[in-house]
C-alpha cells in the first residue's frame, strides 16, 4: 500500500535524503597535513581560483598548445565544481536567520528552505511560510511594499521544486543549460514587490533601491535608519489616529444628539386627563406600584424612496442616517414617536428599495 502524497515527491525525498548521506559520510574532517586545515568552503574557493586560471588564458595567443589543453581541462573541473555547488546546496542550510544589508537573493531563500525542511523537519509548504517571514521582515525595512504572504509562499515552493527537478536530471546533457541559468539565478533578487510598488512609492530613494536591486548582482545596500523620515513617518501615524479618534467622536455626540431630541419631544407631550362622572374633572392619581408603560412608536413611514436613494448615494450608515433623520424631522415640528425611526426600520427600508430598483432595472 503506497502511503499519501505522489509518487514524485517520494522520490524526490528518497534523493534528497541519498545525497545528504553521501555528502555526510564524505565530509573532510582534516588534511593529514600539520599546519594545513581544510577548506571551509572548497566549491567556492575552486571556483574563484579556476575563473583566475580561465581569464589568465584569455590572455594567450589562441593558437598556444599550452592554452588549448589547459582551458581544456580547466573548464571541465570549473563545470564540475559549478554542478557540485548547486546540488551541494541541500547540505548549505543555516541556523542563522538570514542576514546582510541587501534584499535577499534566491539562493538565501533557498538555504534557509532547506534548514527548514530538512534539520527542523518541516514540510515544504511550513519551511516556506517559515522563510517568507523573515523575507518579508527585510522588505518592510526598505519600505517597499509587497505581495501577499500567500504569493509569496508560493514563490518559495515554486523554487524548491525547480531545484529538485535538476536534481531528477542530474548528469543529463540536454539539462546542462538548464543548470547553468539555475545558478546563475541563486545570486539574483528574490523578488516579492507588489504589482505596483513602483507606484505606491512615494519616496525617489525607494523606488532607486528597488530598481538597483532588480539588477544582475543586487547593486546597492540598505543603510542606517533615516532619522528624518523615521520622525516623518511618527508625525504622519499621529495625525491619522487623531483624526481617527476625532471621527469617533464626531459619531457619538450624533448618536447623543439623537438620543435628546427624541427625549425632549416624549417628555413635551402633555398627558390627557378622563372626564369624572357628573361632570367634575377629576385628577388622575399614581398608582405607584407599576412603572409608567413605554409608549409605542408612531405607525408613520418617514423613510421614502428618494429619501433612501439619497441615504445610499451619500454612502451614510443605518446608524447614521438615524441621527440625521430624528433632529431634522424634529427641527420641522414632527414629532418623532409618531414616526417609524429605528435603525433596524431604517435598513429594512432601504433593502426593500434596492430589491424594488432591481427589479425594475430586470424588467
Amino acid at each position: 500500500m503506497q502511503r499519501g502524497g505522489s509518487r514524485g515527491e517520494e522520490e524526490g525525498g528518497e534523493l534528497l535524503m541519498r545525497a545528504s548521506n553521501i555528502n555526510m559520510a564524505t565530509k573532510k574532517l582534516t588534511t593529514g597535513l600539520a599546519g594545513l586545515a581544510v577548506a571551509a568552503h572548497p566549491h567556492h574557493t575552486l571556483g574563484v581560483l579556476y575563473g583566475k586560471i580561465l581569464r589568465c588564458l584569455q590572455k594567450m595567443p589562441p593558437d598556444a598548445s599550452y592554452r588549448k589543453y589547459t582551458e581544456q581541462i580547466i573548464t571541465e573541473k570549473y563545470n564540475f565544481v559549478k554542478i557540485l555547488r548547486l546540488f551541494g546546496w541541500w547540505d548549505s542550510q543555516t541556523p542563522d536567520p538570514i542576514l546582510g544589508a541587501k534584499l535577499p537573493s534566491r539562493g538565501d531563500v533557498l538555504k534557509r528552505a532547506f534548514y527548514f525542511h530538512n534539520v527542523e523537519k518541516k514540510t515544504v509548504a511550513t519551511s516556506a511560510a517559515a522563510t517568507v517571514q523573515e523575507v518579508l521582515r527585510f522588505w518592510e525595512t526598505a519600505r517597499i511594499p509587497t505581495m501577499t504572504a500567500k504569493s509569496a509562499v508560493r514563490k518559495v515552493e515554486v523554487l524548491f521544486k525547480d531545484w529538485k527537478a535538476l536534481v531528477k536530471s542530474k548528469g543529463r546533457a540536454t539539462n546542462k543549460t538548464k543548470e547553468e541559468e539555475f545558478q546563475e539565478a541563486l545570486c539574483d533578487l528574490f523578488d516579492v514587490a507588489h504589482a505596483d510598488a513602483m507606484t505606491l512609492m512615494t519616496i525617489p530613494a525607494d523606488r532607486e533601491f528597488l530598481a538597483a536591486q532588480r539588477e544582475k548582482g543586487r547593486q546597492g545596500i540598505m543603510q542606517g535608519a533615516d532619522r528624518v523620515l523615521e520622525r516623518r513617518v511618527q508625525r504622519r501615524e499621529m495625525t491619522v489616529a487623531a483624526e481617527k479618534r476625532s471621527r469617533e467622536a464626531s459619531t457619538s455626540q450624533l448618536d447623543e444628539r439623537a438620543v435628546l431630541a427624541s427625549s425632549s419631544s416624549s417628555s413635551s407631550s402633555s398627558v390627557e386627563s378622563s372626564p369624572a362622572r357628573g361632570g367634575a374633572a377629576a385628577t388622575a392619581e399614581p398608582t405607584g406600584a407599576s412603572p409608567p408603560k413605554r409608549r409605542a412608536r408612531g405607525p408613520q413611514v418617514v423613510l421614502s424612496q428618494e429619501l433612501a436613494s439619497a441615504l445610499d448615494w451619500t454612502g451614510v450608515s443605518d446608524r447614521k442616517a438615524l441621527c440625521i433623520v430624528a433632529a431634522t424631522a424634529s427641527s420641522l415640528g414632527h414629532n418623532p414617536q409618531e414616526l417609524i425611526l429605528n435603525a433596524e426600520s431604517i435598513r429594512q427600508a432601504r433593502a426593500g428599495y434596492r430589491s424594488q430598483l432591481a427589479a425594475d432595472k430586470i424588467r
